[in-house]
């Protein structure tokens, strides 16, 4: 014999798109959260991605400095060397002219080429940075982030 019960079962919905828990209005499928979150998950994704794609960058940018860095520092040593070189070596009197110019000439010439180096690495680890920040702006216009920039 069957016992009938007056219990109620909730009702099952036979409509394709509507499932149990979700309203009959909604246009997504899946049954997760309105699109207006989609929406802001997709923003907060997005802004993850950039921050980390600057996080990236700025690792590189220091990479770059800190070589440039050690460039100039190798520089300004070996440019303190070719001094030396200049000021301490003394030349004996018998020594041909051409000799004497030629290592004058070319240890001057070095240490030039040295101080060079040591002022564009400075120079470029200085205002590298800001450039790679801001980009190249022609004379005459101020940067576009500045107060009163176009």
């Amino acid at each position: 014999m069957k016992k009938s019960t007056n219990c109620k079962l909730p009702r099952v919905s036979t409509h394709p798109r509507t499932e149990p828990g979700r309203a009959h209005g909604s246009r997504h499928g899946g049954g997760g959260a309105p699109p207006r979150m989609l929406f802001a998950d997709k923003r907060a994704l997005e802004t993850n991605l950039k921050v980390s794609l600057l996080a990236i960058r700025e690792k590189e940018l220091n990479f770059y400095t800190t070589n440039c860095l050690a460039v100039g520092t190798q520089s300004a040593l070996l440019a303190g060397f070719a001094y030396s070189g200049l000021t301490q070596v003394a030349f004996p009197h018998e020594a041909p002219y051409l000799i004497k110019l030629l290592y004058l000439l070319i240890t001057t010439t070095a240490m030039g080429f040295e101080l060079i180096a040591v002022m564009n690495t400075t120079l470029l680890s200085m205002v590298g940075p800001g450039l790679a920040l801001r980009g190249h702006v022609p004379y005459g216009q101020s940067f576009p982030g500045c107060a009163g920039g176009p």
